[in-house]
């Protein structure tokens, strides 16, 4: 129990001999994932967003568009521009 009053459970050390301590209700959940799917429902799953929120099909045409007419310009300068609200799109010709 920890200074909380909370059930703490030391399942395993990590590199270095440190222990990996959980609470009770983290390895409840551990060994039901462990039950139900057995070691390899433990692996780590990718993290972060699972789609281009951001980079929509637009953005990738102003980007494709700015890097054709100035083939030069680095990445910074291209993220500029497109952050700039003052600056129109080029023209496409």
């Amino acid at each position: 129990v920890d200074a909380h009053g909370r059930g703490v459970r030391i399942l395993w050390t990590a590199p270095g001999g440190k222990p990996v301590r959980l609470q009770q209700a983290g390895y409840f959940e551990l060994r039901t994932v462990f039950r139900e799917s057995g070691a390899l429902g433990l692996r780590s799953e990718k993290r972060g967003p699972k789609a281009n929120y951001r980079r929509t099909a637009e953005v990738v045409r102003q980007v494709i568009q700015h890097r054709f007419l100035d083939g030069d310009a680095s990445p910074e300068v291209i993220s500029q521009k497109l952050q700039c609200p003052c600056a129109p799109d080029p023209p496409i010709t």
